[in-house]
């Protein structure tokens, strides 16, 4: 996801060429009218926005317009000239934009150099550090405002590289001032299965792996295992094998009980928001801080240890027949994941001297304190039920986002032998049913 460092410098030089497009440096003039635009360029920028440019005049921009195949009926007129009119001030103000486009251009070479550097550093500390540098630099870069006119070429080209289902947005693509917001956006509502007999996927995204689990040693993709006891509890060789992993279960009929795990992998193009699978009570969570080291496929399969050392943010629950956690997990970009009623997560955070590597928090009421409660009361709406022992998320809710994409593990406890809707290596969308149990 590198490409994204591209885009400041995109945006800057598009500005300089509009500065050379107008008559006249604004550095040499302090003749402003009260919205600081200097009149003979306030006139070319209003030739240029208005269409009334004379036909031999052609732009550079015109022609790059041209060449996106745009029409100027696309662009907010007067959103884009306050874009363009952010350069037109007085010199000092001028000295700090140009100062601020200087750092901004530095982002790229830095976030590049941080990338590699972690890749052939071996050190944990190292790993930690410069992996939460190289995903903030990437958090800048993706905040930046893109100027109107640009943002439906890029989120346009963006779509037809990741096979964004465009349909799915809500609001039009120029809408959308950063890349942020466009990675986060709202889709149009789904239709949910509500069969409580139904599980169904949390996201959309690339199941890489359903199947029964038995103990610590699991396949993740081929050749690969993880451990599960690590990757739950962020505690260094424990291990869920035998009377441990027996444990997890909660029905009362724990004989006639199995565990399954089901891992989705969120491309670059996919919706980046997670949602319940089920209606699912959180009784506690876990945010073990690790490492943020890729996990496209192509880097897990030759890298062993990648989910258990990842940060990542676990829940735990229950519903209907036991058992049921999901967990998400960060990525090199992808340091910020968020739980909709749960703001204490806060992830990719700085670290020091003082910082803690597994940061656990319990739902029960009798653990809040009356602060706590006040809080989760502003941070949560009618969506969630707030109970005794949790937080109750109905099936298809929406729990929270990656800032770009990731991963999502689920683990859930079945009686008898549910079937499996999905198999590993399909595509499947958020709502999808992908398990039937019995």
């Amino acid at each position: 996801m590198f490409w994204v460092y591209l885009l400041p410098i995109l945006c800057i030089a598009m500005q300089v060429v509009c500065e050379a497009t107008t008559v006249g440096s604004p550095l040499k003039s302090n003749k402003k009218n009260e919205v600081g635009i200097i009149p003979e360029e306030e006139n070319i920028l209003s030739q240029f926005f208005d269409g009334n440019r004379d036909p031999g005049q052609s732009s550079f921009i015109s022609q790059i317009f041209n060449n996106f195949s745009l029409n100027f009926g696309f662009f907010n007129q007067q959103e884009a000239k306050q874009d363009f009119a952010c350069l037109k001030q007085d010199g000092s103000t001028d000295m700090q934009q140009m100062v601020g486009y200087i750092l901004i251009s530095i982002v790229p070479i830095a976030g590049l150099s941080l990338y590699f550097l972690m890749s052939l550093k071996k050190n944990l500390s190292i790993k930690l550090s410069v992996g939460r540098q190289v995903s903030n630099l990437t958090g800048i870069v993706t905040k930046i405002k893109i100027p109107y006119f640009l943002r439906t070429p890029i989120y346009k080209s963006f779509s037809r590289l990741y096979n964004v289902i465009e349909e799915d947005i809500v609001k039009e693509l120029a809408d959308f001032k950063t890349f942020n917001e466009f990675f986060t956006r709202q889709i149009k509502q789904r239709n949910i299965d509500p069969n409580p007999k139904i599980i169904v996927s949390p996201a959309d995204s690339l199941c890489l792996n359903i199947s029964e689990i038995q103990g610590d040693e699991n396949l993740l993709v081929k050749g690969i295992n993880y451990k599960l006891g690590e990757f739950l509890t962020g505690v260094k060789n424990y291990k869920l094998q035998d009377e441990a992993f027996q444990s997890m279960k909660i029905n009362p009929n724990k004989s006639q009980s199995k565990i399954y795990q089901a891992i989705f992998y969120l491309n670059p193009g996919d919706y980046h928001r997670y949602h319940s699978c089920a209606d699912i009570t959180f009784t506690k969570r876990n945010h073990i801080v690790g490492y943020l080291a890729p996990v496209k496929v192509s880097y897990i399969s030759k890298h062993e240890g990648v989910y258990e050392n990842n940060e990542r943010v676990a829940l735990f629950g229950e519903y209907n027949q036991g058992f049921f956690s999901m967990v998400f997990v960060g990525a090199t970009n992808v340091g910020s994941m968020t739980v909709n009623f749960d703001q204490d997560v806060k992830t990719n955070q700085p670290l020091d001297n003082k910082f803690e590597q597994k940061l656990t928090k319990h739902y029960n009421i009798e653990n809040c304190n009356q602060e706590i409660l006040e809080n989760e009361k502003q941070a949560c709406d009618k969506r969630y039920e707030r109970l005794q022992n949790g937080f109750k998320v109905p099936k298809g809710e929406e729990i929270g986002q990656f800032n770009m994409g990731s991963t999502v593990v689920i683990f859930f406890e079945a009686q008898g032998n549910p079937k499996l809707l999905i198999q590993k290596g399909q595509k499947v969308r958020m709502g999808q049913p992908i398990v039937q149990l019995e």
